[in-house]
Formats: C-alpha cells, structure tokens, sequence
C-alpha cells in the first residue's frame, strides 16, 4: 500500500514496514513488467530494468520501484501509470525547491 503524502509517498508492507520516503531522497521512480524482466533474464537489483508496458492494469506482474540512496522498494497497487506520473511530479517540484 503507498499514498502520496505532502512530504513524501508514504509506504506500508506486509512485514510491518511502514515508512514515509521524503521526495527529496527519491532518486528514481518507475513501473517495471517482472515477467518481462525473469525472461528477459534482467535483474531487479542491476541496472537495465525494463519499462515496457504489457499486460492489464493491476496485473500482479507490474510493480512500481522507488530508488533511493539507501535502496529499493517494490510495491504492487492499481493505477500505477497514474500514481508514478504524480510522484515524478512531486519529486521534480521538490528538487527545484
């Protein structure tokens, strides 16, 4: 689960992870297809991630990944497409502040 916060995208697992990630540490914010990304034979921990879109929207397979200095996240959710282009934009807006 995540939501878009004044501060940061608020972030809440399955394992008790519960975190607030500022936008000013976001060094990246993307959907990546991980069927795509097992044949394909990339790694999710390497560079290189794809960012073709297939499949339906709320597909178990699309995840969003949040890169930060400290590492990633990966989080499932509906309306990825929608939610990614408002945090980019959070993120930009913080970076020029």
């Amino acid at each position: 689960m995540y939501t878009l916060e004044p501060t940061g995208i608020w972030i809440a697992g399955d394992f008790g992870l519960t975190k607030l990630i500022p936008y000013g540490e976001i060094l990246e914010i993307k959907k990546i297809n991980l069927a795509e990304s097992v044949l394909t034979g990339w790694n999710l921990l390497k560079p290189g991630l794809s960012e073709n879109y297939m499949g339906v929207e709320g597909d178990p397979l699309h995840v969003m990944m949040i890169e930060t200095k400290d590492g990633r996240y990966l989080l499932h959710g509906d309306d990825l497409d929608t939610f990614i282009a408002a945090a980019k934009e959070r993120v930009q807006a913080s970076r020029k502040a």
